[in-house]
């Protein structure tokens, strides 16, 4: 997957929320291609970013991008995403965080 074709499609979402989305992506996209040994941390606050307002799928594709780029996150960051997973009842999620 080229990370510069990544994009968030959604039908449910206000513009606003679209548009958030849309940059915290161009934002932690731009860190894995100029930054990709930054600081667990910083991964962690873009998936948070995504997870607290409900939006498992786009964490799911941050996590499988870092994980296509052999990026290593912290137990802390699988173990948050499986709390939102689980609140959330998203499976699929779960699964791929295990």
């Amino acid at each position: 997957m080229a990370l510069s074709s990544f994009q968030v499609y959604s039908t449910e979402a206000s513009s606003g929320i679209e548009r958030v989305t849309n940059q915290v992506l161009k934002e932690f996209l731009a860190t894995v291609e100029n930054a990709p040994t930054s600081n667990a941390k910083v991964y962690y606050a873009y998936i948070n970013k995504m997870c607290k307002p409900g939006n498992l799928s786009v964490a799911s594709k941050m996590l499988q991008i870092l994980n296509d780029k052999s990026i290593a996150v912290t137990l802390n960051v699988y173990n948050f995403i499986l709390v939102e997973a689980s609140q959330k009842n998203d499976i699929d999620l779960s699964c791929q965080v295990f």
